[in-house]
């Protein structure tokens, strides 16, 4: 409202790509990229940050992470990138390894990575992770590699198709010796757009949604 003061904040951002062992977060030189923002827009403001370093398809303000007393409120930016980036493999810790991070970087990984992988049945950030075009193997690998768990094949592609969220293009790409596999596209979803993605995560007997 006007004459409201204006409260400054750290954006810290959180950024995740693909690793071989899971998921890896964009820390080069050991620090997650941040800036201080003193009012304003916070959306243009992530946005900002996002494509002076990643450059990520798509993000989402996560929300204010824990502050020490007397300290800025800090707010977690957590994006997703595909592996193919401008950003140097040097740049990217294996969260296996965020031990290496400081403790106020840790809380802002932790804090990102819960809100994505909630995020993941509503938004599509397995889709960033896994790069445009994309086999449907290569989407259900982000899935299990955002949410931790093995995905059931049958069931999650059935959910695909229910949900109308992919599209395919008019290519193949060949991996191995097996057939080709078809390429896709995301594709927005019409009408309502709050509708969870339901299906079976192998290990379970709950269905995640």
């Amino acid at each position: 409202m006007p004459g409201s003061p204006q409260v400054s904040c750290t954006l810290v951002l959180a950024c995740f790509r693909l690793s071989a062992d899971g998921l890896a977060v964009f820390a080069p030189g050991g620090l997650l990229p941040r800036r201080t923002h003193s009012g304003g827009n916070t959306q243009e403001a992530a946005r900002d940050l996002i494509d002076t370093t990643t450059r990520s398809r798509w993000f989402e303000v996560a929300g204010p992470v824990s502050r020490a007393h007397g300290s800025l409120l800090t707010l977690a930016i957590a994006a997703a990138s595909p592996r193919a980036t401008e950003a140097a493999d040097a740049d990217w810790t294996p969260l296996a390894r965020i031990a290496r991070l400081s403790d106020a970087d840790r809380a802002v990984v932790r804090h990102a990575q819960t809100f994505i992988r909630w995020r993941s049945y509503f938004a599509p950030v397995a889709f960033a992770l896994a790069g445009d075009p994309f086999t449907l193997s290569d989407l259900q690998d982000a899935y299990e590699r955002l949410l931790g768990r093995p995905v059931h094949k049958a069931g999650f592609r059935r959910a695909l198709a229910a949900a109308a969220l992919t599209r395919p293009v008019k290519t193949w790409r060949q991996d191995g010796r097996g057939r080709p596999a078809q390429l896709y596209r995301y594709s927005k979803p019409k009408g309502r757009t709050n509708r969870p993605l339901r299906f079976d995560l192998i290990g379970t007997d709950q269905q995640r949604a």
